[in-house]
């Protein structure tokens, strides 16, 4: 059902999204405070989510004096990329994913332009270095844009997005872990920083949590 709702999404202006199962705690319940959080009616959404990506990633890698050794490979900076081979937008099942993710969840319709902006209405007050919600939607833009990120599951402190143009080179790899490192310090739980590079080639989910 859910994918036949994001196939109408261009006649319905609805975008699908899927919270959390129960399990979750705050993630079984969509309407509470946690979960919608969004921008007031006459915010502006900042055009380059790119230069949101990169202040963030200065503030905690590229200005930083207390960088661990193995955080090196987090610099520099990569700039922006699209991949180079993106092939045919593959279609990114909205409940697939980790088994955490593959929990029944609640059915969210937002009222959307396009789906990054589902974060115009739903989205978290900052808290846990969470962007704000303008902040969010022009990230989600920038991705949607180059990687065809949708936002597929999204509860209070976890979001998850399917790739329909993942990374394919390992150089790519490593520009899309930097960037989601930069939206979310926990996006990662790792000291091998190669080996998350290497497991992000070809990629369908991207999964955040901030704690």
């Amino acid at each position: 059902m859910v994918g036949q709702l994001q196939r109408a999404f261009p006649e319905t202006g609805l975008w699908p999204l899927l919270t959390f199962g129960a399990a979750w705690g705050d993630c079984g319940y969509p309407w509470s405070p946690h979960a919608l959080f969004g921008m007031p009616d006459d915010e502006v959404v900042p055009d380059d989510g790119g230069s949101i990506l990169y202040r963030r990633w200065r503030a905690n890698y590229g200005d930083s004096e207390y960088l661990d050794e193995y955080e090196l490979p987090m610099l520099p900076w990569p700039g922006l990329v699209t991949p180079t081979q993106p092939g045919t937008e593959r279609v990114v099942d909205p409940v697939g994913g980790s088994r955490a993710w593959s929990e029944d969840g609640q059915l969210m319709l937002v009222p959307a332009a396009r789906p990054a902006d589902a974060f115009r209405i739903v989205g978290t007050d900052g808290y846990n270095d969470y962007p704000p919600p303008a902040e969010t939607v022009a990230i989600l833009r920038s991705w949607e844009d180059r990687y065809g990120a949708l936002p597929l599951r999204f509860c209070g402190d976890r979001l998850v997005l399917g790739i329909r143009r993942p990374p394919r080179t390992v150089e790519e790899a490593r520009a899309a872990v930097i960037e989601m490192q930069s939206f979310s310090m926990d996006a990662f739980n790792t000291d091998d920083w190669p080996e998350a590079f290497e497991a992000m080639r070809g990629n369908p989910y991207w999964e955040f949590w901030w704690d």
